[in-house]
């Protein structure tokens, strides 16, 4: 079980991969007759689920904190927070893939390798 709550983060971040480069490639989609998620749910609500898909993955871990399935070391991931709204109002604001896709890959990158340091520290806890 909790191998499902360290993974689904991970399945976020990477769903925002594709969502971002759809987003990004929206209207040459459409010229291209490509019709991916955001072109059934718009541009606003495709940015919208990009931020919920990243605050998910930060509950997701205090969820499985919560039930005791992961070290509380891992609640550390919180702090990751202030660089990720820093990425997302950047992403927010425009989505150009050639300037605000790699967003969603740094956001990947710094969840994911934060959690794996806390996961391996929290070994040392147990």
């Amino acid at each position: 079980m909790s191998l499902f709550f360290v993974s689904l983060p991970t399945v976020f971040f990477i769903a925002n991969i594709m969502l971002a480069n759809n987003t990004c490639d929206l209207e040459q989609d459409i010229v291209n007759h490509r019709y991916t998620l955001p072109f059934y749910i718009g541009k606003k609500q495709a940015v919208r689920l990009f931020n919920v898909l990243v605050y998910l993955s930060y509950v997701v871990i205090v969820v499985a904190v919560l039930l005791g399935l992961l070290h509380p070391v891992l609640l550390l991931l919180l702090g990751t927070i202030i660089p990720m709204r820093k990425n997302l109002a950047l992403y927010n604001d425009k989505q150009v893939k050639s300037e605000t896709f790699v967003i969603a890959i740094k956001n990947i990158v710094l969840f994911s390798s934060s959690e794996v340091v806390l996961l391996a520290v929290s070994l040392l806890f147990k």
